[in-house]
């Protein structure tokens, strides 16, 4: 996926890159609204359960009769806005990696905002938005406020600063550690300290 991107990035120009972006877009949200209004047909059409037997070998656990992935299906208690009757996967038939789209999108939006035309602009928030109320992703709807911000933000930032993002983070990571050290479950608290126990279970070649 990097080298992917690192080609498209330095290989094409502006305008490639926005007809290509333009396209995947137009792909994703076309299968999601299928998906969110007709849960049946897009069973029928990707069978993702189908899918990840035969290729990972991960045997579907019974929902009724359902062919979505058994990890979209939702769990009682988990934060949802009830959109849709599960979390929505698109073309990716996987739900984690529709809500990582989202994440590319939001990147794509905030550096190249003024240079896309309007209806482009129409046409990725309104992705987004779907992706974040279908998809159920606390993680995505965090980094969609953060992206808000940063369009007005980072443009006033010095360029160093980038190099201070990622220690930034890991400090925030071992904060939270810090604070709520036995913090466990499906929120943000628990998977960071999770996240923290297995970075210190590294060893210095893993590292």
């Amino acid at each position: 996926i990097i080298g992917s991107f690192a080609l498209l990035g330095t290989r094409t120009n502006q305008r490639t890159i926005i007809v290509t972006f333009r396209i995947a877009c137009i792909v994703v949200v076309s299968v999601l609204i299928v998906e969110t209004l007709s849960t049946k047909t897009y069973e029928d059409i990707f069978s993702p359960a189908d899918y990840f037997r035969n290729t990972r070998g991960l045997e579907q656990l019974s929902f009724d009769g359902s062919k979505l992935f058994q990890n979209s299906v939702k769990i009682p208690g988990r934060f949802s806005f009830n959109i849709a009757d599960h979390r929505t996967s698109s073309v990716f038939v996987e739900q984690v990696s529709l809500a990582n789209f989202s994440g590319v999108l939001l990147i794509y939006l905030t550096s190249m905002f003024r240079a896309i035309r309007v209806s482009d602009r129409v046409l990725f928030i309104f992705t987004i938005a779907l992706i974040l109320v279908t998809n159920d992703s606390r993680t995505m709807l965090m980094f969609a406020g953060v992206c808000f911000v940063g369009y007005f933000l980072f443009p006033r930032l010095h360029k160093l600063f980038t190099l201070a993002v990622m220690p930034l983070v890991l400090i925030g990571g071992y904060l939270v550690y810090m604070i709520s050290p036995d913090a466990t479950g499906d929120d943000l608290d628990g998977r960071v300290v999770l996240t923290v126990h297995k970075m210190m279970e590294l060893d210095f070649a893993s590292v």
